[in-house]
């Protein structure tokens, strides 16, 4: 988790936001949306975005 949590800084804060409301939070991306003034789809994207890439950095670390 703290790994994960290290990559996440490296990131936007409105990504951050995003991550940490969904996982953290256990909010739907409709009520993240309405949080934060931005679509369900934008909400969608940015979450899916981060995961991919936090996926991707610990696969890096792990083979590297």
């Amino acid at each position: 988790v703290n790994e994960i949590l290290n990559i996440l800084k490296t990131f936007s804060i409105s990504y951050q936001q995003i991550f940490r409301l969904k996982v953290f939070g256990n909010m739907t991306f409709s009520d993240i949306g309405s949080l934060l003034e931005v679509s369900e789809s934008t909400v969608k994207t940015r979450y899916y975005s981060v995961i991919r890439k936090i996926k991707k950095l610990l696969v890096v670390k792990d083979n590297g």
